[in-house]
């Protein structure tokens, strides 16, 4: 298990004019709003009779999309729940029912054995599930079904709500268990696990087929058993495959898998071989996709390393490993080039380039179209060569998240949270600079603060990036203090900052949802409820925040999950909040509008800070359960004549040229602009509530592919945002064929 180093001591940075210039222009204050706010309700998710277990601090936490099951890991075996486990690390699976939560083990006897470290049974048992919990990948060294191996580490499908066991596969080297199923989908353990178990895809160790000596693909399916899976352009097998990018954090809405989390009929995945292109099997035919495309030169297949593949398999990410230039806007002479290949237009997208040995490919989502990462190259304007550079790609858009200072905990190494929304609109990071804190008013200095890379006397904090926010206004501090304190310790969960923190099935902590709520852990008391001197969990948004504990004397919680759209939110607490736990063990709670019993928090008198000197967390008369997004009520940023923007787009069936007309229904005063991967970029003001009309012109590289295939289809983002302050935003498809003349797309 990976955790922060530790050390003593302090000092403070002198801010340079011109660092504090660029941050001013980044940057935004947070403002606390007093509210009134609902009170949520708790539900206990761990059983009572723990034994010798207790809840991990770090690894192994998930919560379904339904909310209905928690997957999660202990330091040992719960002596109340069945079940026989030799890894250090147990896991269990919750399921939520009406008379309450249960728990399963989904551990198997593990045989350590000779030649297998202790920390080696922490990773293997269980090394990744389905998206929805149901289905999970096993492995033992036990013969744990009738046609299992006892002389072979074991791979089981395992039905996490029977206990159902179906033999997949037997790596004859049992000691290569600690090698290679270590319960990273970034690596070469569990791929693609379907939600209803039918199809497993792992990367296969050497010789766990016969006559195969090197890293392979394989595919297991319920009617067709195991087979290998990946092959060349030329049809043989791909089997001397390279493992991913591993200085990239795995996120809930991040992809780090080669397979996409969910599937086409095409059917495809992407993979990278040794010292070789990274390729994209489509179907029954693979290509190179990290090809150059220069004009005048011949297409060449360059060595790179893989790092994401979209639902659908869409979009892959990549970066070069030598030659870099693939594509005319691409800069010359560098090494580590970001590209995103676009499978249903045959395009190549230059992102930016990495640069140094700490840059990072930190996330992309789902849907392919953001992508955070750090460079210490200046890509964009206020970026700083040399420094950590904090980036957001989006849609075709560059955008400069933030600067770190030179000596903060970026520049030393990505070893801090760093995690988007699932639409990429909002990142929220952790970072100890000095010059961040200060652009907020706030001295994040204490002696008693250390970072992952090693540093000390300055707290770590929480910062959220709103890519569609006026420039200006993009970057909000979500846990610095606003009462001139010095911070007690690090926000952000310091326990879960290297590397995300989770590691089975490409998961992590979800940081932020896609309303830019905001999920951390502090050691600061940021509202008048919470005096107790102790990790709190808080939930952040528009300035106000909630706390997600109850706070009390000597009890401490944080921050461990929450769904998709942020209506359950897991902690992990030692506060005995139901009636049921009675014991001083830290216990998992589901939280949230309508979960459980509603219970009041106790009043606690505020310490260390006071009355309009702390951040309100409100109070008053409770609101109606939502049990949609978190419902923060109260003044916030709302802009004058708040409330929903109606916007009405209406678009063209096809086109036969290179642009097309889309027209759009506007409330009032304001301006549009459309925006994608694939299109340039334009806007036009609107000077009352009307019809207007917006020209989308095709992008070179969409040109180019037009003039190639015939035909391309395009994603176009339409935004709207009225005077006061108001937004809203459309994503249309178009399909453009190519012109029959020469003049009918000009």
């Amino acid at each position: 298990m990976r955790r922060s180093t530790t050390g003593r001591g302090g000092f403070r940075l002198s801010l340079s004019a011109a660092t504090v210039a660029v941050a001013a222009s980044l940057l935004a204050v947070a403002t606390p709003v007093a509210a009134a706010q609902e009170p949520w309700g708790f539900e206990k998710v761990t059983p009572g009779g723990k034994g010798g277990g207790g809840v991990q601090n770090t690894d192994f936490f998930r919560i379904a999309p339904d909310a209905q099951s928690v997957i999660y890991s202990t330091t040992g075996p719960f002596a109340s729940v069945p079940g026989t486990a030799g890894a250090a690390m147990v896991t269990y699976l919750a399921q939520r029912g009406e008379s309450g939560w249960t728990s399963r083990m989904l551990t198997q006897p593990f045989e350590l054995g000779s030649g297998t470290s202790t920390s080696g049974g922490y990773f293997m048992s269980v090394w990744g599930v389905s998206q929805n919990l149901r289905w999970a990948t096993v492995g033992s060294r036990s013969a744990l079904t009738p046609d299992a191996d006892p002389d072979a580490y074991n791979v089981y499908r395992l039905d996490t709500h029977t206990g159902d066991l179906t033999h997949l596969s037997s790596p004859p080297d049992k000691g290569l268990a600690t090698q290679g199923y270590n319960g990273w989908q970034a690596g070469l353990g569990l791929k693609y696990l379907s939600d209803d178990g039918g199809t497993v895809i792992w990367g296969a160790q050497p010789n766990e087929i016969p006559g195969v000596s090197t890293f392979a693909f394989l595919k297991w399916t319920a009617g067709g058993g195991t087979e290998l899976f990946a092959k060349l352009p030329d049809g043989t097998p791909a089997t001397d495959l390279r493992r991913m990018g591993n200085d990239s954090v795995s996120g809930a809405n991040a992809v780090r898998s080669s397979i996409p989390r969910r599937q086409g009929a095409e059917q495809r995945f992407a993979f990278g071989v040794a010292n070789g292109p990274v390729y994209l099997q489509d179907g029954d035919g693979t290509r190179a996709i990290s090809r150059s495309r220069l004009s005048g030169s011949p297409a060449v297949d360059v060595r790179s390393d893989l790092w994401a593949v979209s639902d659908y398999g869409r979009f892959t990410l990549f970066s070069t490993y030598n030659n870099g230039q693939l594509t005319d806007d691409a800069p010359a002479g560098e090494q580590r080039v970001l590209y995103v290949y676009d499978a249903d237009e045959d395009t190549l997208a230059y992102i930016g380039v990495r640069g140094g040995s700490n840059d990072a490919v930190w996330q992309m989502t789902h849907n392919g179209r953001s992508v955070a990462f750090q460079s210490t190259r200046a890509l964009t304007a206020g970026a700083i060569a040399g420094r950590a550079n904090i980036y957001l790609w989006r849609d075709g858009e560059l955008q400069l998240v933030a600067v770190p200072d030179a000596d903060g905990a970026a520049s030393n190494g990505a070893l801090f949270d760093r995690l988007m929304s699932e639409d990429g609109r909002y990142l929220v990071f952790t970072d100890n600079s000095a010059s961040l804190a200060a652009s907020f008013g706030f001295d994040n200095a204490n002696p008693a603060c250390t970072t992952p890379a090693g540093a000390n006397g300055r707290c770590m904090q929480v910062y959220r990036f709103d890519a569609d926010a006026p420039e200006g206004e993009r970057l909000a501090c979500v846990s610095c203090r606003t009462d001139g304190a010095q911070p007690a310790g690090s926000s952000g969960d310091p326990a879960n900052a290297v590397g995300g923190g989770t590691f089975m099935s490409s998961m992590s902590l979800r940081l932020v949802v896609d309303d830019g709520t905001v999920f951390f852990s502090s050691a600061d008391d940021l509202v008048a409820a919470d005096s107790n001197g102790q990790h709190d969990a808080y939930a952040w948004k528009d300035g106000e925040l909630r706390l997600l504990s109850r706070a009390l004397p000597g009890a401490r919680s944080r921050f461990v999950d929450a769904t998709a759209d942020g209506s359950r939110v897991l902690i992990a607490t030692n506060d005995r909040i139901t009636a049921d736990d009675t014991d001083n063990v830290v216990d998992l709670y589901l939280t949230g509008p309508g979960a459980g019993l509603p219970l009041e928090q106790p009043p606690v008198a505020p310490a260390g800070c006071g009355g309009s000197d702390c951040r309100a967390d409100g109070g008053g008369a409770p609101l109606a359960p939502r049990l949609g997004s978190f419902a923060f009520s109260g003044g916030g940023n709302v802009a004058p004549g708040g409330g929903r923007v109606a916007l009405r787009v209406t678009r063209p069936k096809a086109v036969a040229g290179r642009v097309a007309r889309l027209r759009v229904r506007v409330p009032g005063a304001g301006r549009l602009a459309v925006a994608g991967r694939s299109v340039k970029r334009a806007r036009r003001a609107t000077s009352k509530a009307g019809v207007y009309t917006l020209r989308v012109r095709l992008s070179p590289r969409a040109r180019r592919a037009l003039a190639r295939r015939g035909r391309v289809r395009v994603a176009v983002r339409v935004v709207y945002r009225a005077r006061d302050g108001r937004r809203a935003a459309r994503t249309v498809r178009i399909a453009f064929r190519k012109p029959s003349t020469t003049r009918g797309g000009r």
